[in-house]
């Protein structure tokens, strides 16, 4: 066995390893014999076929698969015994020659490898970085009362059609003289909210409408013209969608209306399950306390994009970028492509630099992520799932029976202790930044997460 190692230069290198049959054939020798045990072949006994015809038959994919292996190991095992650090991992060399596995002799397989830069940390005291603390407007607590009782309300049944009611109908189609079509469609059911109707005389020929009523309307106009949307609903072709007579003969089934919830003991219950709150002074402060986490957390973001920005601005690292486009486009094909990777490359260069900053801090300052802490932050991001998923009030086993599930899968286990290095790494960069408080409105706020959006697309 041969290895080769030549730097490019300080952000580049060429790997080449060569194999010798005294490298791999052993090896290939012994996979070969456990495929002969395994083998059946007819008009021989299992597991007695030459092993002329094994070889004859699986060979070259043994072959294939120990030099991949064997390749593998080598490669890792000298970057990890000479200390070389990379960005991503090597990839073949354009100027590989295909290996000629039929015939096999010596191998010969060549890697460009992309070095890390030197990363010398320069962040202190004079580095000011703005941290905002979100006002709330007054109206916000009405207003989430408001979209709570609206969220945990009832449908209840009606006779007559008011604004913003849910109609249930059935719809014959009519030809243009207004009756049955003959072969149309007929009693189709169809539902619409009033909310959603656009054209007001629409509106108006439905409101005071009773249950079992029949009259005609333009199906249309329910649906906004939305073609796509009607042809969805009556589970019919665009082509006869496209062939209809828009005014159709509709008759009601049933009006429902949505009931907001009472301020009361079951609304607290349902919003904050086991809390014991009886009383809506209690309620109100459990909700603006929760309120106040959230856009505090909302701060918390945009203070670390602030962050982050400034690392990147204080830390122009050198990249291998033309290495690290090539490994892009070879990697995650469905992602990058010739036509995108020039515009898409700088946010995955900021996220690099970012890392490699960051990874040095943790380094320099001996910050180490225990078991305990991964599984608290699993848990808390599981926490943040079960909410988006809609389950607020998750019970603490089931968070945590999901959380130590995901675990045992090793990218979720990596993921949850980049999270909880990446928090360590914030809380001792807030140690060393001086940070500038400055109180904001929520819209004002948000104005500026948009900023931020917009200034990093425009980098990209």
């Amino acid at each position: 066995m041969d290895i080769q190692f030549q730097k490019n230069d300080d952000l580049s290198a060429k790997l080449t390893v060569t194999f010798t049959p005294e490298d791999y054939q052993p090896k290939v020798d012994e996979q070969l014999k456990k495929q002969q045990k395994k083998v059946s072949i007819k008009g021989f006994r299992p597991g007695k076929a030459p092993m002329g015809m094994v070889k004859k038959m699986y060979g070259e994919s043994v072959l294939i698969n120990e030099i991949n292996e064997l390749t593998n190991k080598t490669v890792n095992d000298y970057l990890k015994d000479n200390k070389i650090e990379i960005l991503a991992r090597p990839i073949e060399s354009e100027d590989q020659k295909p290996l000629d596995f039929a015939n096999p002799v010596d191998f010969s397989l060549s890697f460009d490898i992309g070095l890390a830069p030197e990363v010398n940390l320069n962040i202190s005291d004079k580095d000011v970085v703005k941290r905002y603390k979100i006002q709330l407007p007054e109206n916000e607590l009405e207003d989430e009362i408001k979209f709570l009782t609206e969220r945990f309300g009832d449908m209840k049944d009606k006779d007559v059609v008011e604004a913003d009611d849910l109609i249930y109908a059935a719809i014959n189609e009519l030809d243009n003289d207004g009756k049955h079509l003959e072969g149309g469609l007929h009693h189709k059911h169809i539902s619409f909210s009033l909310k959603n109707i656009e054209d007001e005389e629409t509106k108006k020929l439905l409101i005071g409408k009773k249950k079992d009523e029949v009259f005609n309307i333009d199906l249309f106009k329910i649906y906004k013209d939305d073609k796509a949307m009607i042809t969805r609903t009556l589970e019919v072709s665009e082509d006869i969608v496209n062939d209809m007579n828009p005014v159709v003969e509709l008759e009601i089934h049933e009006i429902k209306s949505h009931q907001p919830a009472q301020v009361n003991k079951d609304l607290f219950d349902k919003v904050f399950p086991n809390s014991g709150i009886t009383e809506e002074t209690a309620f109100r402060e459990k909700l603006k306390e929760n309120m106040g986490e959230y856009y505090a957390e909302e701060a918390e973001q945009l203070f670390e994009h602030y962050l982050d920005k400034k690392l990147d601005e204080n830390h122009p690292l050198p990249l291998p970028d033309s290495f690290l486009k090539r490994w892009l486009l070879e990697s995650k094909e469905r992602e990058y492509n010739e036509s995108n990777i020039e515009e898409r490359y700088a946010q995955e260069a900021f996220a690099l630099r970012r890392m490699l900053v960051r990874e040095k801090i943790a380094a320099e300052n001996k910050i180490e992520i225990s078991a305990e802490e991964i599984e608290d932050t699993a848990i808390a991001y599981s926490i943040g799932l079960f909410r988006q998923y809609g389950i607020p009030n998750a019970t603490a086993d089931m968070v945590k029976d999901y959380a130590m599930k995901q675990l045992k899968e090793y990218s979720f286990a990596q993921k949850m202790h980049d999270i909880a290095q990446r928090r360590k790494v914030t809380n001792k960069l807030k140690e060393i930044v001086t940070i500038q408080e400055e109180e904001i409105g929520k819209e004002d706020f948000y104005k500026k997460v948009n900023e931020q959006r917009g200034s990093e697309t425009a980098t990209a």
